[in-house]
């Protein structure tokens, strides 16, 4: 719509152009006339036209639209079509001098005198005479050649005959009558540019309110377009999440795929397990079963086995003879007990001594007196009870040692510990009845087995159960050989005292009773104490605190101090000589000579 305005206006601004500016040829202007006048002949249709251009450009982008033209362009587009019409028609028109635009009511003698120069030098015969009614000018002419291509004119061209005018030259009448008939042409064009010309400011104004709406219609398509394209972006932004989103999805799937091939070729996998399982489970139930058959038969195989092992221990036990330990080891243990009975004695004795004071003189306490007198004799009992043992504590050491050396013979030959007198009696006289009866590997094997069963305490059980024991019988030594403490204190004192020498001895006595009584069976070994007040021998026994000469015939024995060992062995079974007793070991005793020396 815009350009059919810019080429609807241009021809008008052209003709104000070429009235205003100087004179041109006369052939110029009316070229240029007809020229546009084709234009304004045409101007329906282009509008036509452009009312449907414009409304197809206001629904393109508002960039395509083009803006109005200032006048400063509009003028120098009609001047370039002006000049480019004068530079055309030049070969063809003379030039004439530029004229002053003149009205029709213009006087005509003023006319003359505007016109004069144009008849000066124009010979008469070319002066210019009144047109005849009828005939056209020139230029008229060439305006009527091409009338086809513009509209026609809407007014009469020609002048008036019948006006009165002085006749000119004819080469000037000629060029006068061109140029009255172009300005009155000019002025009824003029008239008619008016009118067009305010149809158009009416037209352009209509045109300007189109345009307004046709903005405002592209401001709000503008805004839409906005709108549109940020939410093409946004629907482009969720498209590209949508896209991203089904590569995902299809990389999930690709991956499901191949798990699910990956099941699959795992599922047939499976089967060709499941069927080599059912396999060897039935060839696993064919093995089991013969396990068992086996197992049952490996079960009375170890049974039947067993028994026989049994047996042959049961027959082996009582068929060997060989020994564990010969009689020097048997000595060499009972040498070492010896030993720490002699050491234990003495230490008790002196701290003894050295710790509580004594009183001498007669029995101080009854009771104690008389279980000295019923474990070691009423002249030992004496002798504890008269003499002074302040300074001298031999008396004592040696009744200590004679009670170590009783309670170690009877750990040591005892069947139970902790000792139980009628079961121990019981089965001596079991085994003595036996060992009469039976040959020596049997008897021996049956005394091991029984020993062994028979012992079922702890050892630690056995020191403690055992402590107590000990400890009234040195408490009652002490009381007897005139100690002037109080029982209960000097109970405490010697269980102090003993707690740290009764754990080696007993120990050493345990390993003895294994001995003699497990280990070896090819004989009987027995431990050998001297009863008191048997007479001295010196072939049976041994004198322990001899001086110088060894003690006369018919001298007496106070008590034991060191035990000795005897074996008894069975030769036969019938027959003068049936059995082999020997002496290993001499028991050395305390004679009544000892006490001589003694303060009395």
């Amino acid at each position: 719509m815009l350009k059919n305005i810019i080429i609807t206006i241009n021809p008008f601004l052209a003709w104000c152009n070429m009235i205003q500016g100087p004179s041109t040829e006369t052939s110029t202007a009316s070229k240029t006339e007809i020229q546009h006048a084709g234009g304004y002949s045409r101007r329906s249709q282009d509008d036509t036209a452009g009312r449907k251009r414009a409304s197809v450009e206001q629904e393109a982008p508002a960039q395509n639209m083009r803006p109005y033209p200032t006048n400063k362009e509009l003028r120098a587009r009609s001047r370039a079509t002006i000049e480019h019409t004068d530079e055309t028609e030049s070969s063809r028109q003379t030039r004439t001098k530029s004229y002053t635009p003149l009205s029709p009511t213009t006087p005509w003698a003023t006319r003359q005198e505007v016109c004069a120069p144009l008849h000066v030098g124009v010979p008469e015969n070319e002066m210019w005479a009144p047109p005849q009614a009828g005939a056209a000018s020139p230029i008229s002419q060439g305006a009527e050649e091409s009338r086809g291509t513009r509209r026609p004119r809407l007014y009469d061209t020609t002048h008036d005959s019948s006006r009165q005018l002085s006749a000119p030259p004819p080469s000037v009448t000629r060029s006068m009558s061109s140029h009255m008939i172009v300005r009155d042409n000019q002025s009824v064009e003029m008239e008619q540019l008016k009118k067009q010309l305010a149809s158009y400011k009416k037209e352009n104004e209509k045109l300007a309110g189109e345009r307004k709406d046709a903005e405002e219609i592209i401001r709000d398509m503008t805004a839409v377009l906005h709108t549109t394209r940020a939410e093409a972006r946004r629907l482009h932004d969720e498209l590209s999440k949508k896209k991203s989103e089904n590569d995902k999805l299809r990389q999930e799937v690709e991956h499901l795929k191949g798990s699910i091939n990956m099941s699959r070729s795992l599922e047939a996998k499976l089967q060709e397990t499941e069927s080599a399982l059912a396999s060897t489970r039935n060839s696993l139930d064919t093995a089991t079963n013969q396990l068992k058959a086996m197992s049952e038969q490996k079960t009375q195989l170890h049974t039947l086995l067993n028994d026989r092992t049994f047996e042959l221990k049961g027959a082996q036990s009582f068929l060997t003879t060989a020994d564990a330990f010969s009689g020097a080891d048997v000595i060499s243990v009972l040498q070492k007990l010896n030993a720490e009975v002699l050491q234990s004695a003495a230490y008790m004795a002196e701290s003894m001594v050295d710790t509580f004071s004594f009183e001498s003189g007669g029995v101080r306490n009854e009771n104690a007196y008389a279980v000295v007198t019923g474990l070691f004799g009423q002249s030992l009992a004496h002798y504890l009870a008269t003499k002074k043992h302040k300074y001298d504590p031999l008396l004592i050491q040696i009744t200590f040692q004679s009670c170590f050396v009783q309670f170690l013979e009877f750990v040591i030959c005892s069947w139970t510990l902790p000792g139980d007198d009628s079961v121990n009696r019981m089965l001596a006289s079991t085994y003595e009845r036996m060992r009469c009866g039976e040959a020596q590997a049997i008897s021996g094997r049956w005394r091991a087995l029984t020993s062994a069963y028979a012992h079922n305490h702890e050892e630690s059980q056995l020191i403690a159960s055992v402590t107590p024991y000990l400890t009234g019988h040195f408490s009652n030594i002490m009381l007897a050989a005139g100690c002037s403490v109080e029982p209960e204190i000097l109970r405490a004192s010697v269980e102090k005292k003993l707690s740290d020498r009764i754990i080696l001895l007993f120990k050493l006595a345990l390993q003895l009773n294994k001995i003699m009584m497990e280990e070896i069976t090819s004989a009987d070994l027995r431990t050998v104490t001297v009863p008191f007040e048997t007479t001295y021998s010196a072939e049976q026994m041994e004198d322990a605190y001899v001086d110088g000469d060894p003690a006369a015939g018919g001298v007496r024995v106070l008590c034991t101090t060191d035990l000795g060992l005897r074996r008894i062995t069975r030769l036969a079974t019938s027959g003068d000589k049936q059995w082999d007793d020997k002496l290993l070991l001499k028991p050395k005793v305390a004679l009544k000579t000892v006490v001589d020396s003694m303060d009395g």
